[in-house]
């Protein structure tokens, strides 16, 4: 009976390890940071005085959800910078929905303190799979490229 039990557990593990390796995720959320460097722009006689008084790195949050039929891409979560006084990227306000449906994407820009939505259809991507490998997770990525 144990020795039963024992090729059932290993069958079990083998099976659900040999199953786990294709598993595709259909929908999710990822949190991208993207970290600028205020120093390094920092020109003049104020610099060093400014310098004194900044965070060298003024990071911001993108958030991109999707599932099989949409996706958005969005501002993230708040920072407390102090580097505010320079003010936000021209494309921190910016939402990109995008509807694999029907092949649509609609953004929504801001101009100049004027919002605009853009309808578009969605770009045919040729993508190029590289031998580069990374782990990102606990995932086993490859590297593609557009």
């Amino acid at each position: 009976m144990q020795k039963q039990l024992f090729i059932f557990i290993t069958g079990f593990i083998i099976a659900h390890t040999s199953f786990s390796q294709t598993h595709f995720i259909s929908a999710g959320k990822i949190e991208f940071e993207r970290r600028i460097n205020i120093w390094a722009t920092l020109k003049g006689e104020f610099a060093e005085q400014l310098k004194k008084s900044t965070s060298q790195y003024k990071t911001d949050y993108f958030d991109y959800t999707f599932d099989k039929n949409k996706a958005v891409y969005k501002s993230g979560r708040e920072t407390d910078s102090k580097v505010a006084f320079f003010g936000a990227a021209p494309a921190n306000d910016n939402i990109v929905y995008s509807n694999f449906e029907n092949g649509l994407s609609v953004s929504q820009k801001n101009v100049y303190e004027k919002t605009y939505l853009v309808e578009d259809s969605l770009r045919n991507a040729t993508w190029k799979i590289t031998d580069d490998f990374r782990d990102i997770a606990g995932f086993n990525c490859r590297r593609a490229t557009t």
